[in-house]
This record gives structure tokens, C-alpha cells and sequence, in this order.
């Protein structure tokens, strides 16, 4: 049986998913190689209607948002928590491209701030200096990942990274899906690598 708390800290985990989303965000969105880049995507355009199904038929989910993140090649995306706030916040990542996901913990005496995005969403943000890493993963398989917390991406390689991000809620409700529920709601697809 897998042991959810048997890796500090829990802040990711792989998953083997049955359906795999069709989308090719290189061709979607040619544009700006060497910028970052944050788009939303219309699921009944731009991804097949077999992984929407299979995203929306899971039990207690509901997907406020699909969006993608690009990553230049040798770039990263600043630190930052997808809240005002340090929380527990669950997505699902599916990445395109070589590169890591990095988790920190802000040093004694600092507290991040927040900035509104250009979504006109409210998120923390801090650089390096102000943290202490925690863990670092490849993104290269379908993970479960720890938004609610300081992270950041790195593309170490010579070609740019798009990465499919889904946000998760509780179906019932307006809030977040935490790390731990997510984990639950995806456990007949937990990688235990």
C-alpha cells in the first residue's frame, strides 16, 4: 500500500493517468521562445474531450480553470505560492519539455509579500536569497504538485518547456483542493517512485 507520509516533505507526487491530454502548446502558442509565458486554454478547443471527461469524471473534482505555463530554455519562473498567503493547494502538472520543479521555505524573519499577477490573481512572491530549498523534482511525468507553497521551475536545457496546469477545487465548494485530498482523489494512479 502506498504510505502517504513516508517522504518530507509531501509536496509532489507522479501519476500514471489512463488518458493523456492531446495538446501541443508549442504549435498553440509559437510566439516569444525566450519570455516567460502564462496562457488559458478552452478545453473544448484545445484538449481532447477524453481527458476533459476523465479530469471531470473524477468524484468530488471540479477544474476552475486549465491554463499553461511556458518556461524559456536556461530559465525558470520566480518563486512564488499560488495564494496570498502560504496554504495547502493541490495541481495537476503535465510538462513538455526537460525541467524541475523547486519548493522553498522562506528564511526566519522573512515573509513573502503579495503581487497581483497579470490574471489579476493575488500570489506570494520571493527570490532565492529570502528562502531555504526544500526538495527539487524532475517534471517530466504527470505529478501531482503542491502549489500553496513557495516553488519555482527551472528548464535547464537547450529547448523551452510548456507545462499544462490545472488547477483543482472541491466540487461542492468554492475552495482549493489540498495536497493530501488530492492524493485521495488520484489514488488509483499514484507512480510510487
Amino acid at each position: 500500500m502506498f504510505n502517504l507520509f513516508k517522504r518530507k516533505p509531501y509536496v509532489h507526487q507522479y501519476l500514471n493517468l489512463p488518458v493523456m491530454p492531446e495538446i501541443d502548446l508549442f504549435k498553440l502558442f509559437p510566439e516569444n521562445p525566450d519570455q516567460l509565458n502564462h496562457v488559458e486554454l478552452d478545453p473544448k478547443t484545445m484538449i481532447n474531450k477524453e481527458f476533459v471527461d476523465f479530469m471531470e469524471g473524477i468524484s468530488g473534482l471540479r477544474i476552475p480553470s486549465w491554463e499553461a505555463f511556458y518556461t524559456p530554455p536556461g530559465g525558470g519562473i520566480w518563486l512564488h505560492a499560488d495564494t496570498d498567503h502560504i496554504s495547502d493547494i493541490a495541481r495537476l502538472n503535465i510538462s513538455y519539455g526537460d525541467g524541475e520543479i523547486i519548493w522553498w521555505q522562506p528564511k526566519k524573519g522573512f515573509t513573502p509579500k503579495p503581487i497581483t499577477t497579470t490574471f489579476g490573481v493575488n500570489y506570494l512572491r520571493a527570490e532565492a536569497h529570502q528562502c531555504n530549498e526544500i526538495h527539487r523534482t524532475p517534471t517530466n511525468i504527470p505529478s501531482l504538485v503542491q502549489v500553496g507553497m513557495l516553488h519555482s521551475t527551472y528548464c535547464p536545457g537547450p529547448k523551452g518547456r510548456w507545462t499544462l496546469a490545472v488547477p483543482l477545487a472541491e466540487k461542492s465548494e468554492p475552495k482549493h483542493v489540498s495536497f493530501g485530498l488530492a492524493v485521495a482523489m488520484f489514488s488509483d494512479y499514484l507512480l510510487n517512485v
